[in-house]
């Protein structure tokens, strides 16, 4: 699952877990719950399971 960077208006930026089916739903705020845009550039950080 790739780690998106999101940017509010009025808190900053925040980071959200997303599967790649959902990459460009909506995000909103964790702190004020507004709507969020995602940033433009791209941070590559997965999760790989081994067990």
């Amino acid at each position: 699952m790739p780690l998106y960077e999101f940017r509010c208006d009025d808190c900053g930026v925040f980071d959200e877990w997303r599967s790649l089916a959902e990459c460009n739903n909506p995000a909103h705020c964790p702190t004020c719950e507004e709507p969020a845009k995602k940033c433009l550039h791209h941070r590559c950080c997965c999760l790989v399971r081994c067990d």
